[in-house]
């Protein structure tokens, strides 16, 4: 895993904080440096790392809290009796999200009723959030039905505003956090499953809202060429399998441009393995510095691909200098994606 981090040319001295969960990992290596090349100096002291528990603890159901003893784990301690119910206050519903990184465990405090004795050793299994580093972000849970109420209301309310038989963009991309709480994990599904599963109830939800409404997502967490595999960041499990969930009326938006051959054919229902034919969109551009080759060379790699129905001018750094320049190229381009076509 890597954090990047922005220093301004005359920057002082700077406390920075990373937030990580080792999971059954059993080593850990650090890296310090420069990524993308750079002048001036750079300098690095105190290093510290630290174990730490009860940060971003997580209160739902799905996320249950329990207390007990080492040397006897079926002997298992009473909130309100034993102990008073332990709550991360940066975790309450009225605080930004994931404004504060770096910050203290929550006080562990004792009722009068309690029959725990001082000094005594106790064990505590919990759940708690791990937020992305300087994008103060978290995957929702899968199975979290408090988010799939969210959703209905969403398709409720975008059902007021959005034409009939309209397009619909379901956010599923780089899903991070996954199959690790007490809910997900009763499903006994692999991670694969559950994602398929959810997307089935999303996508449910909004037919029922908007039925004549088309669906798209991105391609990365459905595809085995990208991040639709094991060991993706703090995922739990295989993503793999996860595109037996998505039915051809779904689209599909493609970024994977370092394997886009590979990865517009897994969608386009020529590869056995996924034999589902999708309508894609090649997400291009991603701030290259050539956008006209770019654009030239994302229909090169689509030659002979079925299902294509256009280009997006795609930016992380919101830079639309080169959108005419890309446009223009791929208009340029199209014709002979077209001709490479099979003739129906």
């Amino acid at each position: 895993m890597r954090f990047n981090v922005d220093l301004h040319e005359s920057a002082n001295w700077s406390d920075l904080h990373y937030l990580l969960n080792s999971g059954d990992s059993t080593e850990l290596v650090i890296y310090l440096g420069v990524w993308g090349g750079a002048k001036g100096t750079v300098q690095f002291d105190d290093i510290t790392l630290e174990e730490t528990g009860l940060v971003w603890l997580a209160h739902r159901e799905g996320a249950p809290f329990k207390l007990y003893d080492p040397q006897n784990p079926s002997k298992v301690y009473a909130a309100g009796t034993d102990y008073n119910e332990v709550i991360d206050p940066d975790m309450l519903p009225h605080r930004p999200s994931f404004h504060n990184i770096f910050h203290w465990p929550p006080p562990f405090t004792l009722p009068k009723t309690t029959q725990l004795k001082p000094g005594q050793i106790v064990a505590a299994d919990y759940y708690a959030a791990t937020p992305l580093t300087h994008e103060n972000q978290m995957g929702m849970c899968l199975t979290e039905p408090g988010v799939y109420q969210w959703l209905a209301k969403n398709a409720r309310e975008i059902k007021k505003v959005l034409p009939a038989e309209s397009n619909l963009f379901l956010g599923y991309d780089e899903i991070r956090h996954a199959n690790s709480c007490f809910s997900c994990r009763s499903k006994n599904m692999a991670t694969g499953e559950l994602l398929a599963w959810s997307l089935g109830k999303t996508r449910e939800i909004y037919r029922d809202a908007l039925p004549g409404t088309s669906f798209w997502i991105w391609s990365d967490m459905f595809d085995p060429h990208h991040n639709a595999h094991n060991n993706f960041y703090y995922a739990e499990g295989d993503f793999a399998g996860s595109w037996k969930g998505v039915p051809s009326d779904v689209s599909v938006f493609n970024w994977n441009l370092d394997k886009l051959k590979q990865s517009l054919t897994w969608f386009s229902g020529l590869n056995p393995e996924q034999p589902i034919p999708h309508r894609q969109i090649v997400a291009g551009f991603y701030d290259r510095p050539d956008a006209a080759g770019e654009a030239s060379r994302e229909l090169r790699e689509a030659a002979g691909i079925p299902g294509i129905r256009g280009l997006m001018y795609t930016t992380w750094v919101d830079d639309y200098s080169k959108l005419q320049t890309y446009a223009d190229a791929a208009r340029a381009a199209w014709p002979d994606y077209k001709a490479s076509l099979p003739k129906e």
